[in-house]
């Protein structure tokens, strides 16, 4: 934190690192650090490992939809398709029985 006694003016209070020079200190500090350090690299480590296990779930439950969703598309064609062969019969039936009729008409 600084505090300024004007604008222009230098800072009469300026927060500054408080590190030791001394080696030893900054070793017992880094120690101290360490644990932390090491926790949230474990913690990051074990989101990233349930992560990995949700994306896979999520691919295993997206691969059977899509075995699903084939297979009905499947079926469906093949229905449309025994559909459109019905419809070809009965329009073929249909057309023979209508000259059928006109052929009668004419000769009564």
């Amino acid at each position: 934190e600084q505090k300024l006694r004007s604008p222009n003016k230098v800072p009469i209070n300026r927060a500054l690192p408080t590190r030791s020079s001394d080696p030893e200190v900054e070793d017992e500090e880094e120690e101290e650090e360490s644990p932390d350090v090491a926790e949230v690299i474990r913690m990051h480590k074990e989101k990233q490992a349930k992560l990995a296990d949700q994306m896979l779930h999520m691919t295993k439950n997206l691969k059977q939809v899509s075995i699903a969703a084939r297979d009905i598309i499947t079926q469906d064609n093949k229905a449309l398709s025994d559909i459109q062969d019905t419809v070809e019969k009965n329009s073929s039936k249909l057309t023979r029985e209508t000259a059928k009729l006109e052929k009668y008409n004419k000769s009564s």
